[in-house]
């Protein structure tokens, strides 16, 4: 075998493996992002999950101030109203 079918023959083998340690990192990085794709995909449903709960909680409140509210103005009327008998007497 000549010299510079060695020379080949190394720079061939030496491609080889760098390819082979480049498919190995790629792979291991697909793996990283998947896994991080499921963490958030994971993160992303608590979240959503968690702002339906905050919103509930919030029409929840908003109803009970509208409850409070109508029956605020229903004791200001009566108490408009006693003042009023309290006045014509």
């Amino acid at each position: 075998m000549s010299e510079a079918d060695r020379a080949q023959q190394s720079a061939h083998y030496e491609l080889k493996l760098r390819l082979e340690a480049a498919e190995e990192v790629s792979t291991e990085r697909v793996a990283q992002l998947a896994a991080k794709q499921t963490e958030l995909e994971s993160k992303l449903h608590t979240s959503e999950e968690g702002f339906k709960a905050l919103r509930v909680e919030s029409s929840k409140t908003e109803w009970t101030m509208s409850e409070l509210r109508s029956r605020l103005q229903m004791e200001e009327s009566r108490l408009q109203a006693k003042q009023s008998e309290a006045w014509e007497y």
